[in-house]
C-alpha cells in the first residue's frame, strides 16, 4: 500500500444543501473541488453523483467530514455503501481533528479557511467574507471544510 502522503484522496463534505468535495495527489497537490448541490429541479440520485465523482478522481482514499446531523448521517451511509461497492476505504475525520490541525487554537471556520486559500491559491476566488452573526452559513465555506479534513487525513497542520 502507497504511504499516505502519496494517496490520492477524496475528500467530501455534507451539509444542507449538498456536499463539498476536494481532490487531492498527495497533501501539497489540489487536483479538482467543487460543490454538489441537492436541491435541485432534476434529481440525480446522491450514488450516481458518487460514482461519478469517483470515476472522475481515482481515489485511493474516500475521507469524509464526519456527520453531525440525522440527515448527515443518512447521506454518510449512502456514501459508505458506494465506497463498499467500489472497494474505496473510507475514513471519517472529526470536526475536532479538523480544528486541532489549525493554530491558532479557537479560530473559525473562516479563518481556516483563509489560511487553506493561502496554501492553494486556486480556492482563493472562492473564499467567502466572514458571516455576521445573524446570517446563515455560506454555501462556498464548504469546499473550505473539506479541504480542511483532506490536510487533516494527511497529517498537516497550518499556522495562521
Amino acid at each position: 500500500m502507497k504511504p499516505v502522503s502519496e494517496r490520492r484522496i477524496l475528500a467530501l463534505s455534507l451539509d444542507w444543501q449538498g456536499l463539498g468535495f476536494a481532490a487531492f495527489d498527495g497533501p501539497n497537490d489540489l487536483i479538482d473541488f467543487g460543490t454538489r448541490n441537492f436541491r435541485r429541479k432534476v434529481k440525480i440520485p446522491l450514488e450516481t453523483k458518487m460514482l461519478l465523482l469517483l470515476d472522475a478522481n481515482q481515489p485511493d482514499v474516500l475521507v469524509v467530514a464526519t456527520p453531525t446531523t440525522v440527515a448527515r448521517k443518512k447521506i454518510a451511509t449512502k456514501i459508505a455503501r458506494v465506497a463498499k461497492a467500489e472497494k474505496i476505504p473510507l475514513v471519517f475525520v472529526s470536526g475536532a481533528d479538523i480544528r486541532k490541525a489549525f493554530a491558532p487554537v479557537n479560530q473559525s471556520k473562516y479563518q481556516i479557511a483563509h489560511g487553506i486559500a493561502q496554501r492553494y491559491p486556486e480556492l482563493q476566488f472562492r473564499l467567502p467574507s466572514a458571516r455576521k452573526a445573524y446570517q446563515s452559513e455560506k454555501f462556498g465555506i464548504t469546499i473550505f471544510e473539506v479541504a480542511a479534513a483532506g490536510l487533516v487525513y494527511y497529517g498537516v497542520r497550518i499556522v495562521t
